[in-house]
Protein backbone atom coordinates (compact mmCIF):
# COMPACT_ATOMS: atom_id res chain seq x y z
CA UNK A 1 0.00 0.00 0.00
CA UNK A 2 1.64 3.03 -1.10
CA UNK A 3 0.38 6.17 1.20
CA UNK A 4 1.17 9.86 -0.11
CA UNK A 5 2.57 12.14 2.55
CA UNK A 6 2.06 15.76 1.48
CA UNK A 7 3.02 17.76 4.46
CA UNK A 8 6.76 17.99 5.56
CA UNK A 9 7.46 16.21 8.50
CA UNK A 10 10.61 18.48 10.04
CA UNK A 11 11.69 17.28 13.21
CA UNK A 12 15.35 18.20 14.87
CA UNK A 13 17.35 15.23 15.68
CA UNK A 14 20.50 15.88 16.92
CA UNK A 15 22.70 12.83 15.82
CA UNK A 16 25.56 14.08 18.37
CA UNK A 17 23.30 13.85 20.92
CA UNK A 18 23.66 11.41 24.27
CA UNK A 19 20.11 11.26 24.01
CA UNK A 20 18.44 7.94 22.21
CA UNK A 21 17.55 8.59 18.88
CA UNK A 22 14.10 6.98 19.15
CA UNK A 23 13.55 9.19 22.37
CA UNK A 24 14.61 12.21 20.37
CA UNK A 25 11.91 11.08 17.98
CA UNK A 26 9.52 10.67 20.40
CA UNK A 27 9.35 13.85 22.21
CA UNK A 28 9.39 15.69 18.92
CA UNK A 29 6.35 14.05 17.64
CA UNK A 30 5.08 14.13 21.29
CA UNK A 31 5.62 18.42 20.72
CA UNK A 32 4.21 18.52 17.41
CA UNK A 33 1.02 16.45 18.55
CA UNK A 34 0.11 18.40 21.37
CA UNK A 35 0.80 21.72 19.50
CA UNK A 36 -1.16 20.86 16.81
CA UNK A 37 1.92 21.04 14.56
CA UNK A 38 0.24 17.50 13.52
CA UNK A 39 -3.40 17.75 13.21
CA UNK A 40 -5.23 14.96 14.50
CA UNK A 41 -6.32 12.25 11.71
CA UNK A 42 -2.82 13.37 9.46
CA UNK A 43 -1.55 10.80 8.06
CA UNK A 44 2.13 9.76 8.57
CA UNK A 45 4.61 9.12 6.29
CA UNK A 46 5.88 5.58 6.39
CA UNK A 47 8.48 4.44 8.43
CA UNK A 48 10.94 4.17 5.53
CA UNK A 49 10.28 7.44 4.45
CA UNK A 50 10.57 9.18 7.42
CA UNK A 51 13.95 7.53 8.52
CA UNK A 52 15.15 8.31 4.99
CA UNK A 53 13.87 12.16 5.44
CA UNK A 54 15.54 12.40 8.92
CA UNK A 55 18.46 10.26 8.69
CA UNK A 56 17.36 7.62 11.24
CA UNK A 57 17.40 3.87 10.48
CA UNK A 58 13.62 2.09 10.17
CA UNK A 59 14.04 0.70 13.15
CA UNK A 60 14.48 4.07 15.23
CA UNK A 61 11.04 5.44 13.54
CA UNK A 62 9.19 1.70 14.03
CA UNK A 63 10.04 1.94 17.81
CA UNK A 64 8.69 5.36 17.87
CA UNK A 65 5.42 4.89 16.16
CA UNK A 66 4.48 1.60 18.15
CA UNK A 67 5.29 4.23 21.33
CA UNK A 68 3.17 6.37 20.36
CA UNK A 69 0.31 3.59 19.22
CA UNK A 70 1.32 2.22 23.23
CA UNK A 71 0.31 6.05 24.38
CA UNK A 72 -2.41 6.75 22.26
CA UNK A 73 -1.01 9.74 20.25
CA UNK A 74 -0.77 7.73 17.15
CA UNK A 75 -3.48 5.05 15.63
CA UNK A 76 -2.09 2.41 13.09
CA UNK A 77 -3.95 1.77 10.03
CA UNK A 78 -1.34 3.73 8.03
CA UNK A 79 -0.26 5.30 11.05
CA UNK A 80 -2.12 8.25 12.04
CA UNK A 81 -2.43 11.12 14.40
CA UNK A 82 -4.89 10.68 17.10
CA UNK A 83 -7.85 12.18 18.04
CA UNK A 84 -7.43 14.01 21.32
Amino acid sequence: MNTTFSAELLLPIDHASSVPLHVQLEREMRRAVRTGRLPADLPLPSTRALASNLGLSRGVVVECYEQLIAEGALWNSGTFIASA
